[in-house]
């Protein structure tokens, strides 16, 4: 890497996310937020050495504009989806996590709207500064956040019971474009 400062952030932000956030989340029962702590820092990683500029914008201006697209639309899933979740799932300041399930907004079209959105808007960056360097880091992202949001359904199944059995059957796991063919 040619670029000194970007190699260090890029370090840090993952020492940081193991040492503060894996660690604790492995030693409690929730492998999910384990694999969404390396998809955490695979995304954050992949916007440092974007912004950092170790990769040349695409010549391509449809494809620069697709991947602002794409961007917008991850950034607008993660948005809805956290809302959504401060809303109904969480009543209280001092909850971390949802107490019921939620189904409202985003969370009527995918069950897991945070990684698609995560996954999506890092697709769509690495449309806009394509390399091979890039697409290892994407799909490293994209892969940790299906790790993440199969692990969150058992975890979730477990947590919530048959109310979430009956959300899993109503609700794709991460598609936001359709409903079920049943429904």
């Amino acid at each position: 890497m040619d670029n000194p400062i970007a190699a260090i952030a890029i370090g840090a932000i993952c020492g940081f996310l193991l040492m503060f956030w894996t660690i604790p989340s492995a030693r409690a029962g929730r492998p999910h937020m384990v694999f969404v702590s390396f998809a955490l820092a695979t995304f954050l990683a992949l916007a440092v050495l974007t912004i950092a500029g170790v990769w040349q914008p695409t010549s391509h201006l449809w494809l620069r504009m697709m991947g602002w697209v794409v961007q917008v639309l991850g950034v607008v899933l993660l948005v809805q989806a956290f809302r959504s979740l401060l809303r109904k799932g969480v009543p209280s300041e001092d909850d971390k996590e949802p107490t019921v399930v939620v189904d409202t907004s985003v969370y009527r079209l995918t069950r897991h709207p945070m990684y698609a959105g995560m996954g999506t808007w890092a697709v769509g960056m690495a449309l806009c500064r394509p390399s091979p360097g890039g697409a290892v880091i994407t799909g490293a992202c994209v892969a940790f956040t299906l790790l993440a949001a199969v692990k969150e359904d058992d975890y979730n199944l477990k947590r919530f019971g048959q109310p979430y059995a009956e959300y899993m059957k109503r609700v794709r796991f991460l598609n936001v474009y359709r409903k079920r063919a049943h429904d």
